[in-house]
């Protein structure tokens, strides 16, 4: 099935920050842009199919606030952004009451971040379509019973989306197919459980604590965690108290986002991979390399109580100092592989440069650079870049046996590109990935996906290795 992009209207009074929202999202979804209120009102009364609005709060004439009052009444299902550089709680406050606000998000915003926003408040326009849809179909059952009932039972029963109803206790009084196949019962089966039944204790309980809140606002809008015998899985819920039958209920729609937070969750687990495998590297150096020299020169220390003959005491003190001379040395090479002086104080071409010199000294391999010279990116980007450059370098010494290397550090505008090449034995990328092999190169797309950068494989056996990573820059 086609899905077609959204409609998102963003406001700023910017037009660098019009240019880069435009160049950050425009793949993903339908961009409008408008330079203040004014500009806004006149696009949205030609296309009001909008499903997300996002604005600046500070701009001349019209503020986003009192835009967002002035759209709501005009588009009440449209989801609303609001940004701003300035954390005045007044304007939270403001932004809630009078812009029905959805999300609110300061300036600079982070561009992953954002994206994990808008597909969520995407999300949650058509999720609130489909419950508005249902509950005109319910309002009007007694005035036409038998083509409503139609209609909803259309909606009701073919859509992807697990939806039931039930009371206050949690007795079924309706489910669609969808919901009754997810959980591998037969309608009659279900309608002989409780929901609380469904949901595992810790579920349940959480439903349980919620029933208040939903009482006093009528609708909700949580994540539920469904423990199966084949893993949990994960569902988006949308809960609204309706009238069904003349009777009170709630209507609860189920999405399953079991993917997206499987994506969510793999991403910090290869963060966290990564991080535990840079302080077990850090472990070994300190163990391995100053530890020894630091148990010799607690040995030298001990003897020099023991010795009669002040030049030899003299003498071991001598050889005390050397030792630790060499101990500061280690502990100096330990620190600048944690985090090298060079790329803090010249940079990160700077920084690639000095590493890759220590190994043409050592007549390791030859390595062919072409790097921009004295420009300096934002921290995280170069030392992300610095850590992925020496990563790929040490695979193909230690892996693909290559004997040279091609690096590339290009910048046109605000685009920042990193490009590796080898001539090495290279490897079967779908192979590694299916044997769990590739965590190095999965590791790798993670931390250039939080950059929001792209990142390229090209291998294959016999072939070398091509990495190309794409970053947008201010």
């Amino acid at each position: 099935m086609n899905i077609e992009k959204a409609n998102i209207l963003y406001i700023d009074d910017e037009q660098e920050n019009l240019l880069l929202f435009e160049f950050a999202f425009q793949k993903h979804y339908n961009i409008y842009l408008a330079g203040n209120a004014d500009e806004a009102i006149e696009l949205l009364e030609r296309n009001n199919n909008m499903q997300i609005i996002i604005s600046d709060q500070r701009m001349p004439g019209m503020t986003g606030i009192e835009f967002f009052e002035v759209v709501s009444e005009r588009l009440p299902d449209t989801i609303r952004i609001l940004l701003t550089a300035y954390t005045d709680p007044q304007y939270i406050i403001d932004a809630i009451n009078r812009g029905k606000v959805y999300h609110y998000l300061n300036k600079p915003y982070d561009i992953s971040y954002l994206k994990n926003i808008l597909d969520k408040a995407i999300e949650t326009f058509h999720l609130k379509n489909l419950n508005t849809i249902l509950l005109n179909d319910l309002k009007k059952k007694n005035e036409e019973l038998v083509a409503n009932e139609r209609k909803f039972r259309n909606v009701f029963n073919y859509s992807n989306d697990g939806i039931v109803i039930i009371n206050y206790d949690g007795v079924f009084y309706d489910a669609n197919q969808r919901f009754i196949e997810r959980n591998g019962l037969t309608k009659e089966q279900l309608f002989k459980m409780n929901i609380y039944d469904l949901l595992g204790p810790s579920q349940a309980q959480k439903i349980k604590l919620m029933q208040p809140e939903l009482m006093e606002k009528n609708e909700l809008l949580f994540e539920l965690a469904i423990e199966r015998p084949n893993g949990t899985e994960y569902f988006e819920a949308n809960a609204r108290l309706i009238d069904f039958e003349e009777k009170e209920a709630v209507l609860l729609i189920t999405r399953n986002i079991t993917d997206r937070k499987t994506a969510e969750l793999n991403v910090l687990q290869a963060m966290s991979n990564a991080e535990e495998k840079e302080r077990t590297r850090i472990a070994r150096e300190l163990h391995d390399g100053l530890g020894p020299t630091l148990s010799v020169v607690k040995l030298y220390l001990n003897e020099v109580e023991q010795l009669k003959v002040e030049s030899e005491k003299i003498d071991t003190i001598q050889k005390s100092v050397e030792i630790l001379d060499e101990a500061i040395k280690i502990l100096e090479e330990i620190s600048n592989n944690i985090s090298p002086h060079i790329l803090t104080n010249f940079g990160l071409s700077a920084a690639i440069e000095s590493f890759c010199n220590k190994l043409r000294m050592k007549n390791m391999v030859k390595i062919h650079l072409n790097l921009i010279e004295k420009t300096r990116f934002n921290e995280t980007i170069e030392i992300t870049l610095y850590r992925i450059a020496i990563e790929l370098i040490h695979n193909s010494l230690k892996h693909a046996k290559a004997e040279n290397i091609y690096i590339q550090l290009l910048q046109n505008e605000n685009i920042l590109e990193l490009a590796y090449k080898d001539d090495g034995i290279g490897f079967d990328l779908n192979v590694v990935k299916e044997n769990k092999k590739g965590m190095g190169l999965t590791n790798i797309g993670n931390r250039i996906k939080l950059l929001n950068g792209e990142f390229d494989v090209i291998t294959s056996k016999e072939n070398g290795l091509q990495v190309k990573i794409i970053i947008l820059i201010k």
